[in-house]
């Protein structure tokens, strides 16, 4: 984790100031594509289920109109409520979707975490392992950089990606599942590599990778601070800061990871009677301290019964977050391009970029759709 980590964090200062610097060339009519693009990978993220990626991406989709329309003025969706004039906030979303979800799930099992298995914490025999196999790392590193660049894919595919690829690599596949180490060492470092490489389009382009960096791009926002080339040109010593920050973080996380874990495992033995309100409060305030309002936090609970809801159901939560976060981007930018065009849909394929985001995107879902058909295709002739 802590070498996989690295690499995305370098990745990130090398790649995203150049990717800013191209954003020069990015218009409206581009940006709108690119946040097209972004969503039409939420039939990826569905895991083999597009029509629950597409149903939650367009969910969200609904949930970020709330608000002031950014071109008329016009209230939409807000019942009324003065609070929710300046729309939904991510932050809080996002806390009730992943977090309070959670709770509530930890609260109807009961119990622990780790239940009556027997925590076994050896992490010098994992920095042996790493170290000799240095290659799985760095390989399984980038792997994850690159696919944190792609909106809507995340962390989990990375993983399993990585995994896939190392085992197609090796000579004794069939040791893969069966306690071969680099089985685990790829998908670590690649899980956290793509934490980096998702934030990479969310500086440079404001485009984040995931909920992570949509959750990042949110407190720069909270903060006066604007993605894209002026983050990098006017930022002086705070983009330095972020970035000598972000690589401290391997450091601490190493350190932590070498001394602590052994008693951070035990907190999986704590009962979930205990564990529960402790987080649930954490959480509550979190979501107060987005704006300091009650509503917030009535927001991150909404949120929380849906993500509970949907992860019981297992219906990929993901998508809802991107579209939450796409959609503003996707209509402020597709508003200015009309404007721009006199009300011309032919500036989405006028330049290069945006007509090969456009040709990706029918790609993307055309493979999607037709991939799952034939594989249920296939199933039922097997069965």
């Amino acid at each position: 984790s802590f070498i996989g980590g690295l690499v995305g964090v370098f990745a990130l200062m090398f790649i995203a100031p150049p990717m800013a610097d191209f954003s020069l060339k990015i218009g409206p009519a581009e940006y709108f594509m690119l946040a097209m693009f972004g969503l039409s990978m939420v039939a990826v993220a569905g895991k083999g289920d597009t029509a629950k990626g597409l149903i939650l991406g367009c969910l969200g989709l609904l949930f970020s109109f709330v608000g002031i329309d950014v071109i008329t003025g016009a209230e939409r969706f807000t019942f009324g409520s003065t609070f929710l004039e300046d729309g939904i906030s991510t932050v809080s979303a996002t806390i009730g979707l992943f977090a309070l979800s959670q709770v509530f799930i930890l609260a109807e099992e009961g119990g622990s975490i780790a239940g009556e298995f027997t925590l076994v914490t050896r992490p010098w025999k994992g920095i042996r392992a790493t170290i000799k196999y240095w290659y799985v790392t760095i390989r399984s590193a980038i792997l994850g950089v690159s696919i944190g660049m792609i909106p809507g894919i995340g962390i989990s595919t990375a993983s399993i990606l990585s995994y896939i690829a190392e085992k197609r690599i090796s000579k004794n596949p069939e040791s893969y599942g069966e306690g071969n180490i680099r089985g685990v060492i790829a998908p670590q470092a690649a899980s956290n590599a793509c934490v980096s490489g998702e934030l990479i389009p969310a500086f440079a382009l404001g485009i984040p990778g995931g909920a992570t960096a949509a959750i990042f791009l949110a407190a720069m926002t909270m903060h006066g601070l604007r993605p894209g080339l002026s983050f990098f040109t006017s930022g002086g010593v705070l983009v330095d800061t972020v970035f000598l920050g972000m690589i401290m973080a391997q450091f601490v996380i190493l350190f932590f990871g070498l001394t602590a874990t052994p008693l951070l495992a035990k907190i999986t033995k704590i009962p979930n009677a205990i564990l529960v309100p402790v987080i649930m409060a954490l959480c509550f305030v979190g979501a107060f301290s987005v704006n300091n309002y009650i509503e917030d936090v009535i927001v991150a609970v909404i949120f929380g019964v849906m993500g509970y809801v949907l992860f019981k159901n297992k219906w990929p939560v993901q998508c809802l977050v991107l579209g939450l976060v796409l959609g503003e981007i996707a209509e402020s930018n597709f508003h200015r391009a009309m404007q721009i065009s006199n009300g011309s849909y032919g500036i989405f394929v006028q330049k290069p970029i945006s007509l090969v985001l456009f040709i990706s995107i029918i790609a993307i879902l055309g493979w999607t759709y037709f991939g799952n058909t034939i594989k249920g295709k296939i199933k039922s002739a097997k069965a």
